[in-house]
């Protein structure tokens, strides 16, 4: 199947945005690019779904160290892409097309670089289901994972820097609202 894609940059003193062209309407993107680096549209089967998908990535911070992305899948019945709320919203968006891995995070949010998560998505009848996390803050390490009903739960929680090493282990297996909880950590300007 044939899929085209018709997308302008538009560069305003140091920051580069994009409009992109859905059939007979121009629609612009809410990823930029300041400081570092310029966007870039890479065409990627993002859903593992055997069509390109539009990926619009770019750098948020002069530093280079968020990367903003815009999905836009490509939807085979209207032959058309559309944007992707779930996968655009993943911070430093990672894919594996071979490993099927769909990943992100942050890698420094603070604490001396001491601070990070990073999160695992799988698709399930086309739908993106968080499988994983690893996080860690100025206080604590914490993985995630599915339990039996596939809904994450930490599975592992330690106290970072206590000297009394009865804490340095908690194992808890508690149903934990981790997207409630990564809100929290993140900066105001995610």
């Amino acid at each position: 199947m044939r899929q085209a894609a018709d997308i302008r940059y538009v560069n305003h003193d140091d920051k580069q945005t994009y409009r992109l062209n859905l059939g007979k309407r121009w629609v612009t993107g809410s990823c930029s690019s300041s400081g570092t680096g310029n966007l870039h549209a890479l065409l990627l089967d993002m859903n593992f779904d055997g069509h390109a998908d539009l990926w619009v990535t770019g750098y948020t911070d002069s530093q280079g160290r968020i990367r903003c992305s815009d999905v836009w899948l490509w939807d085979t019945q209207a032959k058309n892409y559309r944007f992707s709320k779930p996968l655009s919203a993943i911070p430093n968006l990672e894919i594996s097309i071979a490993g099927r891995r769909i990943e992100g995070g942050i890698a420094n949010c603070g604490c001396a670089a001491q601070c990070f998560y990073e999160d695992s998505y799988a698709w399930h009848r086309k739908t993106l289901t968080a499988i994983a996390r690893r996080e860690q803050d100025c206080e604590r390490y914490r993985e995630y994972g599915l339990n039996d009903k596939n809904e994450l739960i930490i599975v592992k929680d330690e106290i970072i820097d206590s000297g009394n090493l009865r804490q340095q282990a908690i194992e808890n297996t508690k149903i934990f609202d981790w997207q409630r909880h990564v809100q929290t950590m993140r900066k105001s300007w995610e």
